[in-house]
């Protein structure tokens, strides 16, 4: 999915839908995001669109003369086929000027996305068996995911282990844990030593917080 978007508060949202649906665009979504340029943050309305849209943060700022921006295919930074890599937003000023920021990390072994500090508003991601699901994941979410399976569950704990606990598992998930969810299995956090313990099938494992 690509993004075609404008400063928010600066035209009104029906006008902009209106102007990207005349170059042929289809509106799919919409979102808020709050974007750090070199000119501090800035809010956008987004509108989300199958199609490519290299440059059209160029004509948006020049027919609306306010910050335009843009994402898509164009600006993943890295190699697809490495499965993992930074995926980047193209905002262009009244001015002219523009800048690329790179906003978030998508790893392709892991099925995650997971935003940087230069985005606000874009929630991080995990699909498991086919469906998505946000982070950190809350105890119905674990549950749901331990009912797919145990290769699920477990990556889950491999996301845990690359990303940090707190990103993946919501702090309400692990004090659950703690107390153990499921028969043959128990998760308890350790905070002093920074580790999770995982006890199942009579074997123990950890992973670092």
């Amino acid at each position: 999915m690509a993004w075609i978007g404008v400063e928010k508060n600066k035209v009104e949202i029906g006008k902009f839908k209106e102007f990207i649906e005349r170059l042929s665009y289809k509106p799919k979504g919409e979102l808020t995001l709050s974007i750090k340029t070199s000119r501090g943050w800035m809010d956008f309305n987004v509108i989300e669109v199958v199609a490519f849209v290299e440059g059209i943060a160029r004509i948006i700022a020049k027919e609306f003369n306010v910050a335009g921006l843009e994402a898509g295919e164009h600006l993943i930074m890295g190699e697809t086929s490495a499965r993992l890599w930074d995926e980047a937003v193209r905002v262009v000023f009244p001015d002219g000027k523009e800048e690329v920021i790179t906003i978030l990390t998508y790893d392709g072994f892991l099925d995650i996305r997971i935003p940087n500090d230069n985005v606000k508003g874009l929630n991080a991601t995990i699909t498991i068996a086919g469906k998505v699901y946000e982070l950190p994941l809350t105890l119905n979410d674990l549950s749901e995911i331990y009912s797919k399976g145990k290769e699920w569950i477990e990556k889950v704990e491999k996301a845990a282990m690359a990303y940090g606990i707190n990103r993946v598992i919501s702090k309400e998930a692990i004090e659950a844990l703690r107390r153990g969810i499921k028969p043959g299995r128990k998760v308890e956090v350790d905070y002093e030593a920074g580790y999770v313990l995982i006890w199942e099938e009579g074997k123990l494992r950890t992973i670092p917080i």
